[in-house]
């Protein structure tokens, strides 16, 4: 798979793997005004595919035809980034206008925004089948920064986590209790990383919950957090 430009193009992948450079895209998708920066595969529907341009649009295709079947137009800026929950009916994405959307895919309409004066969001990840989200991003004092939310709409109480390791350094997550929430108005729990500069991608796996951040540190190419109720 490829994305830039103004299309996405789609290799198949040869059984035994790659022999050759391959050259020739098998399908190539048009329908964004200006540059795709960002694709997805939907997690449970075959030849179904996500992307996202520089039009701040979202278009959703069927591979079997190569026309896209809907477009999600609720983007004021460019989208950052997408990450599906397990059943692929949520779609949450991280924008540069700073909020975060919590998107229904079928009718590409918005169950919930958030936009935390405390936190500016660049990457989202869907914590598997929890009902949370995770995403990294900057604080107010330029320090970068995970943020718990609840997708839920009841808030669910959560107990002080102690000795949470994030990069192998102990710490405590900072939970913040509310009494019910209607939308991703606050996080739940917030955590200050370090001073340096650099994006930090989200990797979650839903077997061992464990997150994994990528990016730019100290000593070390990458940290991990136990993610475990």
């Amino acid at each position: 798979m490829f994305c830039g430009f103004w299309q996405v193009r789609v290799w198949e992948i040869p059984d035994g793997g790659l022999r050759r450079n391959m050259t020739e895209a098998v399908l190539e998708l048009y329908g964004h005004s200006r540059r795709v920066g960002l694709i997805e595969w939907h997690p449970t529907t075959s030849g179904i595919l996500f992307s996202a341009g520089y039009d701040y649009k979202i278009l959703i295709w069927n591979l079997e035809t190569g026309e896209p079947v809907k477009m999600i137009d609720c983007h004021t800026d460019v989208i950052l980034s997408m990450s599906f929950n397990t059943d692929g009916s949520l779609l949450a994405t991280s924008c540069k206008d700073k909020k975060l959307r919590v998107i229904e895919p079928r009718s590409g309409r918005v169950l919930q925004q958030a936009s935390y004066k405390n936190h500016r969001v660049n990457r989202v990840v869907f914590l598997g089948n929890i009902k949370r989200l995770l995403t990294t991003g900057v604080s107010r004092w330029n320090t970068r920064q995970i943020v718990l939310w609840d997708q839920v709409r009841q808030c669910l109480r959560m107990p002080p986590v102690h000795n949470a390791t994030v990069g192998g350094v102990g710490g405590r997550l900072t939970l913040l209790y509310l009494s019910s929430q209607e939308d991703l108005s606050m996080p739940i729990a917030e955590e200050d990383i370090d001073g340096l500069s650099g994006l930090l991608f989200p990797f979650y796996d839903a077997d061992t919950h464990m997150l994994y951040l990528a990016g730019k540190v100290r000593t070390t190419s990458n940290m991990s957090c136990d993610l475990r109720k």
